[in-house]
């Protein structure tokens, strides 16, 4: 059971990195043809050009370290948490750049590869999200499994292998009944066995 989790856990980091890789991808064309100039307002030092040079740089990191905690096996809680922030704050900054503004620029254009990337995104948020949620999965498999494991004990410990249960009479005291062939003792039965003793 553990193993299964492990393996689907895995194989969702791996589908979430590739995700998370495809958005960084997006915001690199999008630098390069769309926003390389665009430079409205800044906030500490970041304006909109810088902003997807920043998420650029942090999908690659994210993508490279989520494949990398398949590999390595561990440190994956993180890693999804930090996917999750930035495929999530992308979806948010593209949201404010269509409403209220980002960075002190308005986006008033239907971009085909930012429709494209945003179900991308929340696909990755929703893939990440599992993989969070994969502990929880684990940790009940692992009571289920053990529940298993301790009823089988109990069972050993009622009855030992090799033990016999104890010898059953072929008559119970008092009883007109013969256990062994499962049939009423009449008083012909009784006369036939006292004749052949």
């Amino acid at each position: 059971m553990r193993a299964l989790v492990r393996r689907r856990r895995d194989e969702l980091l791996i589908g979430a990195a590739a995700l998370v890789a495809v958005s960084g991808g997006v915001h690199l064309r999008l630098y390069r043809a769309q926003y390389r100039d665009v430079h409205a307002d800044r906030v500490l030092g970041v304006d909109l050009a810088s902003s997807f040079v920043l998420s650029v740089a942090a999908a690659t990191l994210v993508a490279i370290l989520l494949l990398s905690s398949v590999v390595v096996g561990r440190g994956h809680r993180p890693l999804a948490l930090a996917g999750v922030v930035y495929a999530g704050g992308a979806i948010v900054a593209y949201a404010l750049s269509r409403t209220v503004g980002l960075l002190g620029f308005e986006e008033s254009r239907w971009l085909t590869e930012a429709i494209v990337v945003k179900p991308v995104e929340l696909l990755a948020v929703l893939v990440l999200g599992l993989t969070l949620l994969a502990p929880l999965c684990e940790r009940s498999g692992a009571v289920s499994e053990h529940r298993s494991e301790l009823g089988a004990e109990l069972r050993m410990l009622r009855h030992p292998p090799g033990e016999m249960g104890p010898a059953h009479p072929s008559r119970e005291p008092g009883s007109d009944v013969d256990l062994a062939n499962s049939e009423p003792v009449t008083e012909h039965t009784r006369e036939f066995h006292g004749r052949h003793l």
